[in-house]
């Protein structure tokens, strides 16, 4: 594609109604990267202020990232190199600078060739953790002893309990889980009632987001629950909720949810821990096969 064929953006904003159109490009681009995804790009398209532009059999989303900077990720599509020259075209006549999120490292390698790189920054906050579905689902060897010992009392503790998937009939019981789990909205700050929001419209819209959910239930009472999807070799975890009153709930449903849906993959990505020292430390409790960085970059437009 020539510079002088490039495609004139026109960005829309996204709703849910635009899952079927943009599916089928994050499934052919086969990436490992949560941010996309249709859990990782739609649950949060209000809170980014998410748009699109679908040409040249390519999808192109801009959001309001990072201390609220217009930004791009690398387009997904026929020919995303040369794509990235129509997003500069666009910046030059919107009179932006050209930054684009949630860049892997192999993707920046390949701007540095082609682009002038203005700068590359990376927050650790934001790195995607990426398990071997093999280690979740075995929880195998010495250093998953602690997980394995949780989950054994848990069971000796509560031994009527069952993971089942999301379906229309029990909706209603994760719902109601989820009120239980998140309280009232005052006890949130901005990013923390974002969540509760997001969580809950997705279960408001299942069968819009069609993605795969498990409920671990305890004496009939849903007390942790998950939600993901399967890109290639990966399988997502969007969502995990547990009732910490429940001694091991957590490290039951990491277990039960890639046990149940991480067969026939090669990895188990887990999102990130947006600095919560908490999370973070439960995430490398789970001895992650590689965290995946994630650079924003500003390309220069001269």
């Amino acid at each position: 594609m020539e510079t002088q064929t490039l495609p004139t953006l026109q960005f829309k904003k996204l709703t849910l109604n635009d899952i079927p159109l943009v599916r089928p490009y994050l499934e052919q681009a086969k990436s490992r990267l949560c941010d996309s995804t249709v859990g990782g790009i739609f649950m949060w398209r209000d809170y980014f202020g998410t748009e699109y532009a679908i040409c040249h059999d390519t999808v192109f989303f801009k959001v309001k990232y990072l201390h609220d900077t217009t930004a791009f990720t690398i387009p997904m599509g026929a020919d995303a190199l040369h794509c990235v020259e129509a997003i500069l075209g666009y910046c030059r006549a919107e009179r932006l600078p050209a930054v684009f999120c949630t860049v892997t490292e192999r993707a920046l390698r390949v701007m540095e060739r082609h682009f002038t790189v203005k700068s590359a920054v990376t927050e650790r906050d934001w790195f995607d953790y990426v398990y071997n579905s093999a280690d979740l689902m075995t929880l195998a060897g010495k250093k998953y002893a602690g997980q394995r010992n949780h989950i054994h009392q848990f069971q000796r503790t509560y031994g009527n309990h069952e993971f089942v998937p999301v379906t229309a009939e029990n909706i209603p019981l994760a719902v109601e889980f989820l009120h239980r789990f998140f309280g009232d909205d005052g006890d949130y700050d901005g990013t923390g009632l974002a969540e509760k929001k997001t969580v809950l419209e997705l279960f408001d819209n299942y069968g819009a987001y069609g993605l795969l959910g498990g409920l671990l239930l305890a004496d009939g009472k849903v007390i942790a629950l998950s939600a993901g999807e399967v890109i290639g070799d990966t399988l997502f975890v969007h969502i995990e909720k547990a009732d910490t009153s429940y001694h091991g709930a957590y490290q039951m449903m990491v277990n039960a949810f890639a046990n149940y849906y991480g067969g026939g993959t090669a990895y188990i990505n887990r999102e990130e821990d947006v600095g919560d020292e908490g999370l973070r430390t439960s995430k490398l409790s789970y001895h992650p096969a590689f965290l995946l960085e994630k650079y924003t970059v500003e390309i220069g437009l001269n």
